[in-house]
C-alpha cells in the first residue's frame, strides 16, 4: 500500500476526514494537496506528548526509499495539533 493512502486511511478511520484550512503553508519539496490538511477542531490535549518519525531511508538496503515519509509524519504532527490538540511545543 502506497504511503500516501495509508495515511489518509489511517485518518478516515479516526473520523477525521482531511479538509482545506486557510492559512497553511509547505515548504518548496513537500507540496501539501487540500486532502493532506486535518480538520481544526477546539479539542485540547495539553498534557499529551507525541513522538512522530518519518523513516524515508533505511540502512536495509532491500527496504526501497520511502518517498512520503517525511510528508506523512509532518500530516500526523498537523492531525495531533490541529484536530486532537496537542500542544506544539509537545509534538516532536
Amino acid at each position: 500500500m502506497h504511503a500516501r493512502t495509508s495515511l489518509r486511511s489511517f485518518m478516515l478511520c479516526l473520523g477525521m476526514i482531511p479538509i482545506l484550512s486557510s492559512g497553511q503553508s509547505s515548504s518548496p519539496q513537500t507540496p501539501i494537496n487540500s486532502s493532506d490538511l486535518p480538520l481544526r477542531t477546539s479539542s485540547q490535549n495539553p498534557d499529551a506528548v507525541a513522538v512522530v518519525v518519518g523513516i524515508s531511508h533505511y540502512q536495509n538496503t532491500d527496504v526501497p526509499p520511502i518517498e512520503y515519509a517525511i510528508r506523512d509524519a509532518e500530516a500526523v504532527r498537523r492531525l495531533l495539533i490541529q484536530t486532537l490538540g496537542y500542544a506544539s511545543s509537545r509534538v516532536v
